[in-house]
C-alpha cells in the first residue's frame, strides 16, 4: 500500500480497540475501518492473490499494535475450509499471519481446521452470522496452543461470530488466552 493510499484509510478511533470485546476472546485489535477504499485491499488479498498486501498489513500491525500483539506466544491464522482454500489457491489470513509472526518473532501454527464448508458469512445479517451452524472448528494441534497466549489472525471482523467460535475452540484445547487481530473491523 503506497503512502497516498494509506492516508485514505480510516484508522480506528483512539482507544476503540481496547474497548471492543468479542465473546470468548481476551482482546481484539484492528487497524482500519472496513469500508472503501480498504475493502478493495481485502478483496485484492482474497481474490486477486495480491499477497504483498498481507506483508504491508503485517508491517502496519507490528508498527502500530506491536506492544499488544507481542503478548502472544504463538500466531494462528483463521483457517479456511480445504475446498475454499483449494479454489482460492491459499489462505488470505495466512498471508497476513505468516509475515506478522515473523515480525513479532513468534511461531506460526496452523492449529485450527474448519470442520465443514458451510455458507460464507458475506451478505448475511448480524443475526444470521451469529447463529450460522457452518462455523465450526477443530484444534488439530492442541500441543501448539496449550497453556499459551494465542494470537488469532483474520482479515476482517464483523460480528465476531467466527473469531469467537475459533477462540472457544482454542481455549477448549488448552490455550491460556486468545487475542484476535484483524486488519479491519466493520463499525456498523
Amino acid at each position: 500500500m503506497c503512502k497516498p493510499c494509506r492516508r485514505l484509510l480510516d484508522s480506528l478511533p483512539r482507544g476503540a480497540a481496547r474497548a471492543d470485546r468479542l465473546e470468548g476472546c481476551d482482546g481484539l485489535f484492528w487497524l482500519w475501518a472496513y469500508h472503501p477504499p480498504f475493502d478493495q485491499v481485502i478483496l485484492g488479498l482474497k481474490h486477486r492473490r495480491l499477497d504483498y498486501l498481507g506483508l504491508h498489513i503485517a508491517g502496519e500491525a507490528s508498527a502500530r499494535r506491536g506492544i499488544e500483539l507481542r503478548r502472544a506466544e504463538v500466531v494462528v491464522p483463521m483457517p479456511m475450509h480445504w475446498r475454499r482454500r483449494l479454489a482460492r489457491g491459499r489462505n488470505h489470513a495466512e498471508s497476513i499471519a505468516r509475515p506478522l509472526a515473523s515480525r513479532l518473532g513468534r511461531p506460526l501454527s496452523p492449529a485450527l481446521r474448519r470442520r465443514n464448508l458451510g455458507r460464507p458469512q458475506v451478505g448475511r445479517g448480524r443475526r444470521q452470522r451469529l447463529v450460522n451452524p457452518g462455523i465450526a472448528f477443530i484444534c488439530r494441534k492442541p500441543a501448539a496452543v496449550r497453556d499459551r497466549v494465542v494470537l488469532l489472525v483474520d482479515d476482517v471482523v464483523t460480528t465476531g461470530a467466527t473469531a469467537g467460535r475459533a477462540a472457544r475452540t482454542l481455549k477448549a484445547a488448552g490455550a491460556a488466552k486468545v487475542i484476535v487481530f484483524a486488519a479491519a473491523r466493520t463499525l456498523t
